[in-house]
């Protein structure tokens, strides 16, 4: 989720008997300070970079960690 309150949605829709696991997305950033992603909608252009790239950063290391599962 990008948001506490997404990730709380998510969690609402999985099945009881899911084995798929639900988590912040910005778990998977480098520490840059921020547990959420930014929400840039009422922001600047600046924001919306930002938003990006910390959504690549994270989503490259996600899919390092994913391969690193399948590697196994």
């Amino acid at each position: 989720g990008m948001d506490r309150h997404n990730l709380e949605l998510l969690e609402q829709l999985k099945p009881d008997n899911a084995k798929a696991q639900t988590g912040l997305m910005m778990e998977y950033a480098d520490d840059r300070g921020y547990s959420e992603v930014p929400d840039p909608y009422y922001g600047t252009q600046d924001d919306f970079r930002l938003m990006c790239e910390l959504l690549d950063e994270a989503t490259r290391n996600l899919v390092a960690r994913l391969e690193t599962r399948l590697e196994v």
